[in-house]
C-alpha cells in the first residue's frame, strides 16, 4: 500500500528536519529560515517555561498517575466482580445489580428476587481478589 503525503505537510517536515539538523560551518553561515527561527524560539519558551514550571508540573503528572492506576484497577475490580456476579445470579438478573467501585470499596445497589440471593450475591463480592470492603445496598421484595 502506498502513502500520499501532502505537499504542504511535506515542506512542513523538510523544514522541521533542516531545522533540526545538526549544525555544521555552512549552516551557521546562512540566516534561519523563518520556520526554523520560530521553532527554534518556541523551543526556547517551553524550555524556559519547563524550569519555571517543572516541580509544579511534575507533581501534577505524578498525582494524575496515581489518580489514573486508582481509577484504572477500580475498572478491572468492577469488571472482575460484574463476571463473578454473573456466575451466582445469571447474565439476566445481573442488570438489576449495580455495581460501583472506588479505592477497592464494592457499593452493591438494586434490587434481587430474595434475600437468599442478597447473600449469596455479598458474599460472592467479597470473595473477588482486590475487593477491600462490600457495601451492600441491595433490596428483596418486601423491604423497604
Amino acid at each position: 500500500m502506498r502513502h500520499v503525503i501532502p505537499a504542504g505537510i511535506l515542506a512542513l517536515l523538510l523544514s522541521l528536519a533542516a531545522g533540526w539538523a545538526p549544525a555544521s560551518a555552512a549552516d551557521t553561515e546562512e540566516p534561519p529560515s523563518s520556520v526554523s527561527q520560530e521553532l527554534h524560539d518556541l523551543g526556547r519558551e517551553i524550555k524556559r517555561a519547563m524550569k519555571e514550571k517543572g516541580e509544579y508540573v511534575g507533581d501534577k503528572l505524578g498525582e494524575l498517575g496515581r489518580e489514573g492506576r486508582s481509577w484504572l484497577s477500580d475498572r478491572g475490580l468492577q469488571a472482575r466482580v460484574k463476571t463473578t456476579l454473573t456466575g451466582v445470579v445469571g447474565v439476566g438478573s445481573l442488570g438489576r445489580i449495580n455495581v460501583d467501585v472506588s479505592q477497592g470499596v464494592v457499593t452493591l445497589t438494586g434490587e434481587l428476587s430474595s434475600w437468599e440471593e442478597v447473600a449469596r450475591v455479598v458474599q460472592a463480592t467479597n470473595q473477588v481478589e482486590g475487593v477491600r470492603r462490600v457495601v451492600s445496598r441491595l433490596r428483596a421484595p418486601g423491604s423497604t
